[in-house]
């Protein structure tokens, strides 16, 4: 890192706080009744765990509103105070989970750490992430188009923030001779893809060591972007 750059951390620690002022704006669009805005968030993230459930298990457009109140503790009235309508829902779910993962992944990274090294450690977080909520790529990749249009717009820009991340780690590595790459952009989407694909193929992984699987995503993905 040359002398007056600014480090990894830094730049990932600016892009989070840049992006949770972004993702408030967002969550402050979805209509509301209550002036309470703590009993707001506190119920909007009941709702968003509670819609992540029942739209995983049975898909958006077989779930209705009254399943997610049900799942939520609430009735269906009282959850209209909350959200406009079911594709505030998704949104929500979003919302409340995507973001989590962008934090996750900066956090991961360790200024000391080479960017072959910095991509590990956000790919690891990555695929913890997933580990934890397995059903949120497939709600992306396939519910997405259910959103509003602007929600569409909103979750794209979410989603590329963890693309930035990566494509930022492979410009440095290429820069130090440590990454081959025509083109970072392009290797991120591709690097990003690879871990998202147990999740969105649901892989029957339950009699493997997570650790080892893990390992082996990793060495795959990035054998692929490693100087020779």
């Amino acid at each position: 890192m040359s002398v007056g750059e600014e480090s990894p951390s830094s730049a990932a620690q600016r892009r989070w706080e840049t992006l949770a002022a972004r993702v408030a704006q967002m969550r402050e669009a979805i209509p509301y009744v209550t002036a309470n805005t703590e009993l707001l968030e506190s119920r909007r993230s009941q709702i968003a765990e509670a819609a992540y459930a029942a739209f995983c298990a049975n898909g958006f457009r077989s779930t209705s509103v009254s399943d997610v109140a049900g799942l939520a503790g609430m009735d269906k009235r009282t959850l209209y105070d909350y959200v406009g309508d079911k594709p505030d829902l998704l949104y929500l779910v979003f919302l409340h989970f995507l973001p989590d993962q962008v934090k996750r992944m900066g956090s991961a990274l360790r200024d000391r750490d080479d960017p072959v090294m910095q991509l590990q450690r956000m790919g690891r977080a990555h695929l913890r992430f997933l580990a934890e909520y397995p059903g949120l790529g497939l709600l992306y990749y396939r519910e997405m188009r259910y959103l509003h249009r602007e929600q569409i717009r909103d979750l794209l820009w979410l989603i590329g923030e963890t693309i930035t991340l990566y494509r930022t780690a492979i410009e440095r590595g290429a820069a130090a001779g440590l990454i081959v790459t025509d083109d970072a952009h392009v290797a991120a989407r591709v690097f990003a893809a690879g871990l998202d694909m147990p999740s969105l193929t649901a892989w029957d992984l339950a009699s493997s060591d997570p650790k080892i699987v893990e390992r082996e995503i990793l060495r795959f993905a990035l054998d692929g972007l490693r100087a020779r």
